[in-house]
């Protein structure tokens, strides 16, 4: 399909939506427009292996934002997984768009599955992220509070073993502070395969790590009186210390060490770390 300006122009703004995901200024956009440069309120238009920017119609200018995508559950159904540039706020940053693992429009936050990353990073690396987006990565503490605090947001952790078994944990309501709380972590709302090893009871809750701040090697955030970061080689929202540890040091399954690998304590307990994991995220749509 090929469009010029005044054709865009003249078309109903539910069209124009329809349109945007092929000829407007997105980054996530295939072919020669993908990464352009035009501003918000221009148009990109293909030419030839090439491509020009055109000025948008007022119309279209004033409306661009709402065209953006905030996340990945905007992107026109049928996109495929993939890295994709999103706008949630005034700061525009890519993900990786997951439409397979649990259904369509999940923003990937944190992924594990070979151990090629080291996580056991410090506070400046976690709040703003490390790793390659199509690969290991964490996306950043900074990244992950601009997205969460847009809107309502579930969360769905996807674990897998050494011997081909998966599990998964779903909260229906998930955030983290920003850099003034330290990344505070709120969740509530568990289902799920794998049981509850972030909101755990056990001993009187101390392993519970919902309203934790987030605490790294260099940054003691927790309840303990150690370093749970540096005891059990990881960052996360350690209690005393914690029932989970996600971002732990990647052994091959069984470890003779406790609780110091990539551990979901509900699944495999303490001495066994998982091969893969994959946290993300979903916006609830508002109704209209």
């Amino acid at each position: 399909m090929s469009l010029d300006i005044e054709q865009i122009s003249n078309l109903p703004l539910d069209g124009i939506f329809l349109l945007s995901t092929w000829q407007l200024n997105f980054q996530e956009l295939a072919g020669q427009c993908r990464g352009n440069d035009c501003k918000l309120n221009e148009a990109c238009m293909p030419r030839g292996t090439d491509y020009y920017c055109v000025p948008l119609p007022m119309k279209l200018s004033e409306n661009i934002t709402q065209l953006r995508p905030r996340d990945c559950s905007d992107l026109p159904q049928g996109s495929c997984s993939g890295v994709y540039t999103i706008y949630p706020s005034d700061e525009t940053f890519d993900v990786y768009c997951d439409m397979d693992t649990a259904g369509f429009g999940w923003t990937v936050f944190q992924s594990r599955m070979n151990g090629s990353v080291d996580f056991f990073k410090e506070w400046i690396d976690y709040e703003i992220g490390f790793g390659d987006l199509k690969s290991e990565f964490w996306l950043g503490n900074k990244f992950i509070n601009l997205l969460t605090s847009s809107g309502t947001y579930n969360i769905y952790i996807h674990l897998e073993d050494f011997e081909g078994n998966s599990r998964y944990a779903e909260y229906s309501e998930f955030s983290v502070g920003d850099a003034t709380t330290n990344y505070t972590l709120n969740v509530t709302g568990y289902s799920g395969t794998a049981g509850d090893s972030l909101m755990s009871t056990v001993d009187n809750n101390i392993y519970n790590q919902n309203g934790m701040m987030f605490s790294t090697k260099d940054k003691d955030n927790d309840r303990s009186s150690r370093s749970c970061a540096l005891t059990f080689q990881g960052a996360w929202w350690y209690n005393d210390c914690h029932y989970s540890n996600l971002n732990g040091a990647y052994f091959i399954g069984k470890h003779s060490s406790k609780a110091d690998g990539i551990n979901w304590g509900t699944w495999k307990e303490f001495h066994y770390s998982l091969k893969s994991t994959k946290m993300m995220i979903k916006r609830h749509k508002e109704p209209f």
